[in-house]
């Protein structure tokens, strides 16, 4: 099976009702799977490997993560060393070292100046 890159990961952070909606959304694409990770997030993965995570009232995130828009998108990469490395080259700012989650998934956070965050992961599964 290949491995797919790119656009991977959804984060959304829902500060009032529309919580309802989003929910009703993602549990709405046929094929999807509701995860809970903690108070105040809900995690749906869906058919084709992409996470949407909601970030409702309670949830805990880095400050960082929803400064400049309630929407971070993360992209899937395959060497996320050596793509973090090209984006600084590139102007990116790294805001969060690369995080080890367990033995196959490492992310970071990165910002491109007074524009929004956004994500990239390695996956290794």
């Amino acid at each position: 099976m290949k491995k797919s890159t790119g656009l991977k990961k959804i984060a959304i952070r829902i500060k009032g009702p529309e919580l309802m909606i989003y929910q009703t959304l993602a549990r709405e694409v046929a094929g999807s799977k509701k995860l809970l990770i903690s108070p105040g997030l809900t995690v749906y993965l869906l058919p084709d490997g992409t996470s949407i995570e909601l970030y409702g009232p309670g949830s805990v995130y880095p400050d960082y993560l929803f400064a400049e828009s309630d929407v971070v998108t993360s992209y899937k990469v395959a060497d996320i060393e050596k793509t973090v490395t090209e984006l600084r080259k590139a102007g990116a700012r790294i805001l969060s070292p690369i995080e080890q989650v367990c033995n196959a998934y490492r992310y970071c956070h990165l910002s491109v100046e007074g524009q929004a965050v956004f994500g990239i992961f390695e996956d290794n599964v």
